[in-house]
């Protein structure tokens, strides 16, 4: 799973899935998270920011936490799902980890942030 920012998906971390796809031809499938709509559009205005971090994010999380158990109900081993967030992505990312670790009892293969800004 890749998760973006509000970014366009024209930034660097969307070149990666293409990468994953011709470079592990053991990947199946590449599921790309576009949270932004959840933002409601506040994210760039600084002064919603803290919103988006105390609100947004945790509610997108559980979305893809859902998600991970749906995956799991229909024989998805969790070592074979790795995700990759960029920026609040990768806090995304990390939260619906951990909540499919308390809940699961299981964990997926490999959680990766990275934030980009030079």
């Amino acid at each position: 799973m890749l998760f973006r920012s509000k970014q366009k998906a024209t930034e660097p971390i969307w070149d990666l899935k293409h990468d994953v796809l011709n470079k592990f031809k053991h990947v199946d499938n590449v599921v790309e998270v576009h949270w932004e709509r959840a933002s409601d559009g506040g994210f760039l205005k600084i002064q919603f920011y803290d919103h988006v971090v105390e609100n947004v994010v945790p509610k997108v999380a559980v979305d893809v936490f859902k998600l991970l158990e749906f995956l799991k109900t229909r024989g998805c081993r969790s070592r074979n799902i790795g995700m990759i967030g960029h920026s609040l992505g990768a806090h995304i990312a990390g939260m619906a980890g951990r909540i499919f670790k308390q809940v699961c009892k299981s964990s997926v293969n490999i959680i990766i942030g990275e934030n980009m800004k030079k």
